[in-house]
């Protein structure tokens, strides 16, 4: 993935809430702090991670057609910064937009710190979130994020989620949901196709952007 435009927080709701979020072509190539070489690594580490389970979200054909075109729009996505990946300080991964009259709007995918080493703990959970926020930022390039109305948002997100589980289901047979999974599994039980009907849409194919 090469970025190919530079988002900017200031201002924002987004550097209001939380802070400066660091992409890693934004901390200086010259490392002067133990502080920064240890930033700058986990920066790399979680940012190759993410770019890893997307490019195997897109790619492994045990995983749905519906979650593989997720993956292969989540890619282009983040890749050219219209949902760009930031580090910063949240609990869990998230998707945050922000939309203000007559401006372009920013929408971003937040990952915590650490998020590299709960991944390793919890693989299921981490493919899990991520493809829950991946509908988000499919929401927000399609122009179905709703600032006022977030549950047909959440329906999605949580419907693919529960797509993704029945496919870990159907290939390890030692996998046993926690109940946050059971959860999902539970409200969407066929997955994409527990939605409503007026809820499932079929995405716009990615144009790159020309600025």
């Amino acid at each position: 993935m090469t970025p190919q435009r530079k988002v900017n927080y200031k201002g924002t709701i987004l550097e209001k809430i939380f802070g400066e979020c660091l992409h890693v072509e934004d901390i200086p190539t010259e490392e002067t702090t133990p502080e920064m070489v240890r930033m700058r690594h986990q920066c790399m580490l979680t940012g190759n991670l993410v770019t890893q389970m997307v490019d195997c979200i897109r790619k492994d054909p045990r995983f749905p057609k519906r979650i593989g075109n997720l993956g292969v729009l989540l890619w282009d996505l983040i890749g050219y910064r219209i949902t760009p990946c930031a580090l910063t300080v949240v609990p869990t991964i998230s998707f945050v937009a922000e939309g203000t009259p007559g401006v372009v709007p920013n929408g971003t995918i937040l990952v915590p710190f650490e998020w590299a080493k709960y991944v390793r703990k919890e693989p299921y959970m981490g493919f899990g979130g991520l493809i829950c926020i991946g509908s988000q930022a499919r929401d927000f390039y399609n122009k179905k994020f709703d600032f006022f109305d977030r549950r047909p948002v959440m329906r999605r997100a949580w419907a693919f989620e529960a797509e993704f589980l029945n496919s870990v289901k159907a290939d390890d047979p030692d996998f046993t949901p926690n109940e946050y999974q059971q959860k999902v599994l539970e409200e969407y039980p066929q997955g994409l196709d527990s939605l409503p009907p007026d809820h499932w849409y079929e995405s716009l194919p990615f144009v790159a952007p020309t600025d």
